[in-house]
């Protein structure tokens, strides 16, 4: 886990320049504090010879405006990281990502089967939606910008209503970004709706 924070934060600095992830998400602030104890150990070379990665991200990091276009970055650096440094670990835990379109027929599909045995739709009070292996946060940052859930519940759904679990640290890293910037862009802004 400290390895994977160790070669990641500079990732998250590249992309997220002016937010301090590690310094807001308490998995990290443990991970940093972790990081400072062991500082005597040289742990710093373990990622110089990662130094010209880190300059390719910041490269292409560097004309990318949006929060989508900085997801679509992390999640092909994410499935590249372990197709190519833990093979082993994606084929054990099965990492495989959905394509968007998939995602958003499967949340269009339970909502109108929610709303058609139950009346209820995803939006509505004490709906609650599990993504017991979120990933990157997909689901869930697909459910935020699809509009099923409306701009006045948003707050609500965020805070008690949607739940996401994640056992890697590096996906868990990624999915707490990506929901967060999620939640910071309206519903309706989304530009790649489905209507499936």
């Amino acid at each position: 886990m400290l390895s994977q924070h160790l070669i990641t934060k500079p990732v998250f600095d590249a992309l997220f320049e002016g937010y301090d992830f590690a310094g807001h998400n308490p998995v990290s602030r443990v991970m940093q504090t972790m990081v400072a104890t062991l500082h005597d150990q040289a742990l710093d070379t373990e990622t110089q010879r990662l130094e010209g990665f880190y300059e390719s991200v910041r490269m292409r990091a560097a004309g990318i405006d949006n929060a989508e276009g900085k997801q679509r970055i992390i999640v092909e650096l994410y499935e590249k990281f372990f197709r190519v440094g833990f093979p082993r670990t994606a084929s054990a835990l099965g990492i495989v990502y959905t394509p968007t379109q998939i995602v958003d027929f499967i949340l269009r599909a339970a909502n109108e089967a929610l709303h058609a045995e139950f009346g209820l739709t995803l939006t509505e009070p004490d709906v609650h939606i599990l993504d017991p292996f979120t990933g990157t946060g997909t689901f869930i940052v697909r459910l935020i910008q699809s509009g099923l859930i409306r701009p006045e519940d948003l707050a609500r759904k965020y805070a008690k209503e949607l739940h996401a679990n994640e056992i890697v640290l590096l996906a868990y890293y990624i999915a707490a970004i990506n929901i967060e910037a999620a939640t910071t862009v309206p519903a309706a802004a989304s530009t790649s709706r489905s209507t499936a």
